[in-house]
């Protein structure tokens, strides 16, 4: 089963999916780039990275 048949019959607009989904690749972007800014971080101090 679809997202959007599953949002159907939940009673949420495919509309509303889709705006969640667009906030949600937005944030895991941004987690990504976190992550990239730690790891650089503990590079600069020497430390090994897990």
């Amino acid at each position: 089963m679809t997202v959007g048949a599953l949002a159907e019959r939940a009673g949420i607009s495919p509309r509303t999916i889709k705006h969640w989904e667009e906030l949600l690749k937005k944030n895991k972007k941004e987690i990504q780039n976190l992550r990239g800014n730690a790891r650089s971080a503990r590079e600069k101090k020497g430390k090994a990275v897990a």
